[in-house]
């Protein structure tokens, strides 16, 4: 991403396929596969100000927010005219938030903000069931600094069995994933908006049939090879990751949630 040169190309979008999650829940699996099929854009988390920032960073803070989402809209959508869109909630509020500076009317309903990112919008709302899981996910993630294992970068986390982690930070975690869940719910309801149900477990287990799923809410046709769609991320739970696991439910309902701060 870097220093990368912001260019534009304006495409016509006739349908946009909005995939909101929580961290640790697939997300970053499932963009990749909807990349792969070559019919839903080039879904990425990258609508939220650290982007942003970190092109304006590195050529002297000449990128402005209108050249940066223009530029990443445009990247997000594929010849085919589907516009793929990762969200987090945190990233979600900074967006309209920003749009509604750029278009200079605070008072814009999300409906009007929505139609000029994501024409004809379809959302589908990714989870993890399993809640505690991806809560030692996420811990892990941020003790380690290492947020993804692929072909490239195949070494495990450099956390000695010795370990040992702050399981009140981990119930924070938790909440906070929980919490997010349940304000994408509130907001679908309020605006309206049917969100396609999507489970963390079942793309994990089994990538195809949640594509074939997803394409269908979005009146896609599936490619003839959907099923040999892959994506080059590696399972990153092991060993250490249960361990954890066995000891945060024994003492999850007596822990006070602490923020992470870092360590």
């Amino acid at each position: 991403m870097g220093g990368a040169r912001i260019e534009t190309t304006e495409r016509s979008v006739w349908r946009s396929a909005v995939v909101v999650s929580t961290p640790r829940t697939g997300s970053k699996l499932l963009s990749e596969l909807l990349t792969a099929t070559g019919v839903v854009g080039h879904p990425s988390e990258c609508f939220n100000p650290a982007v942003l920032e970190s092109f304006s960073r590195h050529d002297g803070g000449r990128t402005s927010y209108a050249t940066y989402i223009d530029h990443y809209l445009s990247e997000a959508t594929s010849a085919n005219g589907v516009r793929g869109v990762a969200l987090k909630w945190n990233g979600w509020r900074w967006l309209r938030a920003m749009e509604r500076a750029r278009s200079d009317d605070l008072s814009a309903s999300d409906a009007d903000v929505i139609a000029r990112l994501f024409p004809h919008a379809r959302w589908a709302h990714l989870q993890r069931l399993d809640t505690a899981r991806q809560a030692i996910s996420w811990y892990r993630a941020f003790a380690s600094g290492i947020w993804r294992r692929d072909g490239e970068h195949p070494g495990r986390p450099e956390l000695r069995d010795s370990y040992i982690p702050n399981y009140r930070n981990i119930r924070w975690l938790e909440e906070i994933a929980i919490d997010h869940n349940r304000r994408w719910d509130t907001y679908f309801a309020e605006q309206g908006i049917t969100a396609l149900p999507l489970a963390y477990e079942e793309l994990a287990e089994d990538p195809a049939p949640v594509l074939r799923r997803l394409l269908a809410f979005l009146d896609i046709e599936a490619p003839a090879d959907l099923a040999a769609v892959q994506s080059g991320l590696l399972r990153q739970a092991d060993e250490l990751s249960e361990r954890w696991l066995e000891t945060y439910l024994e003492r999850r309902a007596d822990l006070p949630p602490s923020p992470w701060a870092g360590e």
